[in-house]
């Protein structure tokens, strides 16, 4: 994986993540939190990976798998608004058909040589 993959992932999560912003103000409040709260866990991982002396590739991917760890919640709270599952939809399963369609999968696929 190269550093502009990763940017270009994370130029993508933002616009993405912006088509979710409404005059409302609780659904921004909630859309801001998920943002934050991806942006937050991102930061966590790449400090857990330092630590544990990953390669470059590895921090990469492991940063990006932290970008999209809740990709489906931003879908889920703009249906359903909520972010529980238990009353809505699994929010990791929409997260993994989103990603099919944008076809980041076959890019991760790639990269990874299968």
């Amino acid at each position: 994986m190269k550093i502009s993959d990763l940017d270009n992932f994370k130029a993508w999560f933002s616009e993405y993540a912006r088509t979710f912003y409404t005059d409302n103000a609780e659904d921004r409040r909630n859309i801001d939190l998920k943002v934050r709260h991806t942006y937050f866990v991102c930061e966590n991982i790449v400090g857990i990976a330092k630590e544990e002396n990953l390669v470059d590739n590895d921090l990469m991917i492991a940063e990006t798998a932290a970008l999209f760890h809740d990709l489906g919640r931003f879908l889920q709270y703009s249906r359903y608004k909520t972010f529980r599952d238990s009353i809505s939809v699994n929010h990791g399963r929409i997260g993994a058909e989103i990603l099919e369609k944008k076809i980041y999968l076959d890019v991760f696929r790639r990269m990874s040589g299968n």
